[in-house]
């Protein structure tokens, strides 16, 4: 008689934001008009900017909010990035689990977390799209 003991599968290496990130990210700078931030995101289908200065990001302005802002003529020569950028910007670096991401962006109600180095510099965008994909690859 033989006894066999079946040990479970290590779970795979949890998918990280690296994974699924975009990379190659149009940035903005607090100092950049509306006007000149909704053509990037109209040209580019871009949905989310990271608001960059001095090479750190420094926080997160989305179409909407752009959108919201320009609806008033009057304030579109005037407005800049920084009258519509989040006043708090969540980042993760990259080897952060996916999961962990998908807590941050319900938990603080954002659709989008800039991914970034030590130094706070860029490299990447994780979105809510890129999180849904990943789930339904199963990928997490």
């Amino acid at each position: 008689m033989t006894t066999e003991l079946i040990r479970p599968q290590a779970p795979p290496a949890a998918t990280s934001v690296a994974d699924v990130m975009a990379v190659g990210i149009v940035t903005v700078a607090p100092t950049d008009s509306l006007a000149s931030a909704w053509e990037l995101m109209a040209r580019g289908d871009i949905h989310h900017l990271p608001v960059v200065l001095n090479d750190r990001c420094l926080s997160i302005v989305d179409d909407r909010a752009v959108a919201a802002a320009l609806a008033n003529p009057l304030a579109r020569p005037r407005r800049r990035v920084a009258d519509v950028m989040s006043p708090r910007v969540h980042c993760v670096l990259p080897d952060t689990p996916l999961r962990r991401a998908a807590e941050i962006m319900c938990n603080e109600r954002v659709t989008a977390v800039p991914v970034v180095d030590e130094h706070l510099r860029i490299v990447g965008l994780v979105t809510d799209r890129d999180v849904v994909a990943a789930v339904a690859a199963g990928r997490t």
